[in-house]
């Protein structure tokens, strides 16, 4: 059989197989299904964010805790510094595993919270630190957790960092400014939506 012939036995009319309804009918059926689809699906991503908010809440509470966590990894510190650096290896997987459930966390309150309208933006959450040292403002942005490690070793501001990262996204999704004074660098922690 060739291609040809493949073709021709192919080669049906449709419109045979359609009943025939005029064509005001169909265009306001398909227009009609995709005004109630939207709806449909933007509620549908508020409900799994909702859904999805109330989880980590619980997962927060229970077994992502900052305050258990410190306490956990307060004897596990190979030089008592306040570092990622500092930490044996043990409480470095933990610490690291904790500050990934965070961003996350942090992702979902920053897209939950100032929604305006229909549509969920997807808005990050950046800390950020205003260092006073030496007489400048310099601000730096951390995202992501690579980024949260390296300001804990740069800051020396780990158990800072754990505590304010406990307690934000509550604040996010209140949508409260929320700083903390870290004392030893001379610099405030803050958070900003974008």
């Amino acid at each position: 059989m060739s291609i040809d012939d493949l073709l021709q036995y192919l080669d049906f009319d449709f419109a045979e197989l359609l009943p025939d309804i005029p064509l005001e009918y169909v265009l306001a059926a398909v227009v009609g299904a995709v005004f109630l689809f939207i709806p449909f699906k933007v509620v549908g991503r508020r409900m799994l964010l909702r859904k999805l908010v109330k989880k980590h809440r619980k997962q927060s509470k229970k077994k992502y805790n900052g305050e258990r966590l410190l306490e956990k990894i307060d004897k596990k510190r190979k030089s008592g510094g306040n570092t990622y650096r500092s930490l044996k290896r043990p409480a470095r997987k933990r610490v690291k595993k904790y500050l990934e459930f965070k961003v996350k966390q942090l992702r979902f309150a920053a897209m939950k919270a100032k929604k305006k309208g229909l549509r969920i933006k997807k808005r990050r959450c950046y800390l950020t630190i205003l260092d006073e040292r030496k007489g400048k403002d310099r601000r730096e942005k951390f995202q992501n957790t690579k980024d949260l490690i390296r300001m804990s070793n740069k800051f020396d501001c780990l158990d800072e960092m754990i505590l304010y990262l406990d307690e934000l996204p509550e604040r996010i999704l209140k949508d409260e400014d929320f700083e903390y004074r870290l004392e030893e660098n001379e610099a405030w922690l803050s958070y900003e939506i974008r």
